[in-house]
């Protein structure tokens, strides 16, 4: 009976992990099983604790003890493997029907050298972390030098990507991954990370942090706002070759799309998402928007020659270093994010496990 129930668990609570991990990344198709699932952990995790408590007790009070609790630990056995059996048609099915692939290939999209470079990447911060003893934060390099925008709150049109208002939020931010210590106050996960953006003041704009220096201060020099996002909250990563498809009028380069939802108390409304754009920074961008906005003169030249800095503005968008720098921060949120959901590196899940973190289905 101890060797079928071994069995089936190892069956199983893969299974249920998977289900668990979908679900929480917004596959609508397996909201149904997930209550069967919880509740099937949930009466495992309970026969596991009366199990330890009996062996503690026979240890205890010895073979007289052993003997009546062999029967009820025998009935409540069967019981969970009955529920177990009865379980296992319903996850075969919900994984089925979700969509999900659960394949081990790569996606195609997935660049190998990238995600070579981001696996070095996570590796080398978790031994600086070990280094440190866990007690401070430690980045995950490179840095990346970024346009952050967000789409607005209080827009009042259909909630869709298409028929949204973005803004820019941050004209020009590096970006990073952090890894930060586990909250002693909190649930004491050990694996967990930021997307920390802060502004860099040094964008042709007007700042009033930097009026308040005086002309002499270097912008680079002047601390701007930061913005953190916990990677646990991110839900979905899309990646689109222009912004032209999020009808962000000024972008025309590659931009890397956010879905977050943030953590709400209980009773809160759950539905409070939030959506990011993060764009790479190019240093004619700025000055191309100022010159825009002072030049009134120059208004017809510029008409004149839209078609040409159309192309050329294609031709950017599909610059090969532009779309391997951004797939970079992708893949180092993306295999942050499975450190995070699994609590242990990512070089250790196993080939499943990677290829549903790696895939935007």
């Amino acid at each position: 009976l101890r060797d079928r129930f071994e069995t089936k668990l190892r069956i199983v609570t893969p299974a249920i992990d998977l289900v668990e991990i979908i679900a929480a990344r917004g596959n609508t198709a397996l909201e149904s099983v997930l209550e069967l699932t919880t509740a099937l952990r949930r009466d495992m995790d309970q026969f596991a604790s009366r199990l330890a408590t009996d062996l503690e007790r026979w240890e205890r009070d010895g073979k007289q003890s052993e003997r009546s609790s062999a029967a009820r630990v025998s009935d409540e056995l069967r019981a969970l493997l009955a529920r177990i059996e009865d379980a296992v048609p319903f996850l075969n099915l919900a994984l089925t029907t979700s969509g999900a692939s659960l394949g081990t290939s790569l996606p195609n999209s997935v660049s190998p050298s990238r995600l070579m470079q981001a696996s070095s990447a996570l590796a080398d911060c978790s031994r600086r972390f070990r280094d440190e003893g866990g007690m401070r934060e430690e980045w995950v390099w490179p840095a990346f030098d970024l346009r952050f925008y967000r789409m607005f709150r209080g827009s009042v049109r259909p909630k869709s990507l298409k028929d949204t208002t973005w803004v820019t939020e941050f004209a020009r931010c590096t970006g990073r991954v952090a890894r930060v210590p586990s909250n002693p106050d909190g649930d004491g996960l050990e694996f967990v990370y930021d997307l920390v953006l802060e502004e860099d003041l040094n964008d042709g704009l007007y700042h009033e942090e930097l009026e308040e220096c005086g002309d002499d201060v270097d912008p680079s020099e002047v601390r701007g706002r930061e913005w953190r996002i916990a990677v646990e909250e991110v839900e979905r990563l899309y990646y689109s070759s222009s912004g032209r498809l999020l009808d962000i009028e000024e972008v025309k380069h590659p931009v890397l799309v956010l879905k977050v939802i943030r953590s709400t108390p209980p009773g809160a409304d759950p539905a409070n998402v939030d959506w990011y754009a993060l764009e790479l920074y190019q240093d004619g961008d700025m000055a191309g928007s100022m010159d825009d906005e002072s030049d009134d003169d120059a208004d017809e030249s510029e008409d004149a020659s839209a078609d040409s800095t159309r192309a050329g503005s294609e031709a950017e968008a599909g610059d090969p270093a532009m779309i391997g720098t951004l797939s970079l921060l992708e893949f180092l949120v993306r295999l942050s994010a499975l450190e995070v959901c699994l609590q242990r590196s990512h070089l250790e899940a196993p080939d499943e496990m990677i290829n549903l973190f790696l895939r935007d289905d």
